[in-house]
């Protein structure tokens, strides 16, 4: 479980008494009075509320209100559940995030011996109890409607949503902006920024060299990169690189961004971080690493003669049918690219001087929800890689940080008698979501260009979540 708000461990916190209402479903206990605190001020928006709360276990606790909105719309707002455990002294909580399935245990202790103080609050994000009953799977017909109305209850979504079963359209529909300046408004023909979606097209990629006898899945990175500086990381093997456990470490450092504009080719990234060790001993633990797959896509162009953008566009955008997906630079005007935003204040600032220069094997490019769909068809079609090595590619391979599996490229989210995969992207004013679900019988795509982090996921998840599995 992720941590949603920091735990205030050994500090008190003095709390004024609110009156309490006979529906808010809170005890008027110290505990109780402290919780509806804490929710009331996130839910409202309530920043002075949240800052004396803070400020009282910390007289130095400060927070900005763009640091606020940002973090209110990262764990989002809170619907209580039930109270799991309640004394005057302890509470815990479960609560329903209002814009998706996602749930979250709230917890708050008191100080017995200063009743109207706090030791502790902390909220974690967890999986569905049990015993509360998950949403009813509808038909694709009902499933349209459902979605319709999940879009107009989020006003601030910004994007395109595909739902493809058998190939046939189930939902299609694009909200909001491209761009803003111009009033340009999203379609399905728009070209979202897709983040590390493109980690599924490098591996892809990789594994057709595989299959071309030209790449050794369980060869060390210096067989091809023979020149590699690090002589530690260049033992990491291609497997490696492929489910994250190679220790290859972080593309985006100070380092990158402070010479974002002249790291431009896969080359250019590779003499940057090439001195850099890995991070742990290769094949020991998880750590997602962008860098991993800027190393693969440079033993792509190693081993192919031509440039990784190239081999991309030729083995497998062109056999896919995917095309308006690229990766061109930030400074080339892309017809029908989107301007990304994120909130500041009641402002939206477009973030294109943080985005990368231009896009990579590791993420950045872009692509419409029908290119993506097209992908997802291609790749559970065979007609980009042989079964054997679908399979492979899309079976979990490790256990990821966050209770997940990853395969080569991808992850496996599977559960007893349903498959599901796919890859998420997340930057800077950007979301995007693919997943492919059974044998590819059903794709969800959800890219967005105003992002809340996690958007296009928790809207994924609902889709899931009422989809027909049969």
């Amino acid at each position: 479980m992720k941590r949603l708000a920091a735990c205030l461990a050994a500090s008190a916190l003095l709390l004024a008494q609110p009156a309490w209402s006979a529906t808010d479903g809170f005890p008027k206990t110290a505990a109780g009075e402290a919780a509806r605190t804490y929710v009331q001020a996130l839910n409202r928006g309530d920043l002075a509320t949240y800052t004396a709360f803070m400020q009282a276990g910390d007289p130095a606790y400060g927070i900005s209100q763009t640091d606020f909105d940002r973090f209110r719309r990262q764990v989002g707002l809170f619907d209580l559940i039930r109270i799991d455990r309640a004394t005057g002294a302890r509470l815990t909580a479960l609560l329903k995030q209002r814009t998706s399935d996602s749930f979250a245990t709230l917890e708050i202790e008191i100080d017995p011996a200063r009743p109207g103080q706090v030791r502790r609050v902390s909220l974690e994000r967890r999986d569905r109890p049990d015993d509360v009953a998950a949403p009813e799977r509808v038909s694709d017909r009902a499933l349209a409607g459902v979605i319709a109305a999940k879009l107009e209850a989020t006003p601030d979504f910004s994007g395109a949503v595909l739902v493809v079963r058998d190939g046939r359209p189930v939902f299609a529909a694009a909200r909001g902006l491209a761009d803003r300046a111009s009033r340009t408004a999203n379609t399905l023909q728009t070209r979202f920024r897709i983040g590390s979606i493109n980690k599924m097209l490098t591996a892809v990629a990789v594994l057709q060299l595989v299959e071309a006898g030209k790449i050794d899945l369980d060869a060390p990175l210096g067989a091809y990169l023979r020149d590699y500086p690090d002589r530690e990381l260049a033992k990491a093997t291609v497997r490696q690189l492929l489910t994250h456990t190679a220790g290859a470490g972080e593309l985006f450092t100070p380092g990158f961004e402070e010479n974002r504009d002249r790291l431009r080719e896969l080359s250019d990234l590779v003499a940057f971080y090439g001195a850099r060790g890995p991070e742990f001993e290769p094949g020991s633990t998880f750590a997602y690493s962008d860098y991993g797959f800027i190393l693969l896509g440079r033993i792509v162009e190693i081993v192919s003669g031509g440039s990784y953008d190239d081999y991309v566009a030729g083995r497998i955008l062109a056999p896919a049918g995917m095309l308006r997906t690229g990766a061109l630079s930030e400074t080339v005007a892309v017809p029908g690219r989107t301007t990304d935003y994120v909130m500041v204040r009641d402002r939206y600032e477009p973030t294109v001087d943080a985005l990368p220069y231009r896009g990579t094997s590791a993420g950045g490019g872009y692509s419409t929800v029908g290119d993506l769909a097209a992908f997802a068809s291609a790749l559970s079609s065979g007609r980009l890689l042989s079964p054997q090595s679908t399979r492979l590619m899309t079976t979990g391979q490790v256990d990821t940080d966050d209770g997940q599996r990853y395969g080569l490229g991808v992850f496996d989210y599977s559960r007893p008698g349903w498959r599901e995969i796919g890859h998420n992207g997340v930057g800077p004013g950007l979301n995007a979501e693919l997943r492919i679900l059974g044998d590819g019988e059903v794709v969800i795509v959800v890219l967005t260009n105003v992002a809340p982090p996690g958007r296009a996921g928790q809207l994924s998840s609902f889709i899931t979540a009422r989809l027909r599995l049969d």
